[in-house]
C-alpha cells in the first residue's frame, strides 16, 4: 500500500511534473534517512508554513555562518536584460540585483577538491 501511495502521489501531484528520479530521491534521501522520523512531522504539516520558518531561520545566521566562511561575498550585480523598448545603447534595460552572493572560482575549486569524494572525480577527458 505504501508503494501504491507513493506512485499515486507522483502521478497526481503537480500535474505529473514530479519525475521518477525526484520520487526516488525523496524516498532514499528523506523517508529512508536514519535521522528521519515520521513522528517529528506534525499532523497539520504545511509546506508553506515550514518554508517561511526555514527562510526566517537564515536571518539568525551568526558571523561565522556559511556566507562568511568559504570566501562568500555579497555584492550588487548589474545585468542587462533585453526589452522590447528601443534603447539608444542597444544593450537592453539595466537591472540592479542587491544582495547577490558569490564566491571566487578558485575558492570553489579548492573546496571541491578538499572533499573526500573528490578522489572519484574523472579528470581525464574521453570521447
Amino acid at each position: 500500500m505504501s508503494i501504491w501511495r507513493l506512485m499515486s502521489w507522483k502521478m497526481t501531484s503537480n500535474s505529473g511534473l514530479t519525475s521518477e528520479s525526484q520520487l526516488t530521491c525523496l524516498v532514499r534521501e528523506v523517508l529512508k534517512a536514519k535521522d528521519f522520523s515520521l513522528d517529528d512531522v506534525p499532523d497539520d504539516f504545511n509546506a508553506h508554513t515550514e518554508m517561511t520558518r526555514f527562510d526566517a531561520s537564515e536571518a539568525t545566521l551568526d558571523a561565522n555562518g556559511i556566507f562568511q566562511r568559504d570566501s562568500w561575498r555579497e555584492s550588487v550585480a548589474e545585468i542587462l536584460v533585453p526589452t522590447r523598448e528601443r534603447n539608444t545603447d542597444g544593450n537592453g534595460q539595466l537591472f540592479t540585483v542587491p544582495g547577490f552572493h558569490h564566491r571566487p572560482l578558485v575558492d570553489v575549486i579548492r573546496a571541491a577538491f578538499s572533499e573526500a569524494s573528490s578522489r572519484w572525480f574523472h579528470l581525464t577527458p574521453f570521447k
